[in-house]
């Protein structure tokens, strides 16, 4: 998917549901969506910052 920016995100549980989420670097807004690798639509208000949405990878935390 050229052009289309990955967006590194963390993986959480809440109320028994694996979700990533991530600050946005558009808007600043804090965006959660369901667990899984891939493409999103963005949860922006402004649909224009993300106009084909992101990649979603998990963000790994690496030994030192």
């Amino acid at each position: 998917m050229d052009g289309i920016p990955i967006i590194y995100a963390t993986k959480e549980r809440r109320f028994k549901v694996d979700l990533f989420t991530f600050d946005c670097p558009k808007c600043g807004k804090t965006h959660t969506h369901g667990y899984g690798e891939g493409h999103r639509v963005s949860h922006c208000h402004d649909s224009d910052l993300f106009p084909q949405g992101y990649i979603l990878k998990e963000k790994r935390n690496e030994p030192i």
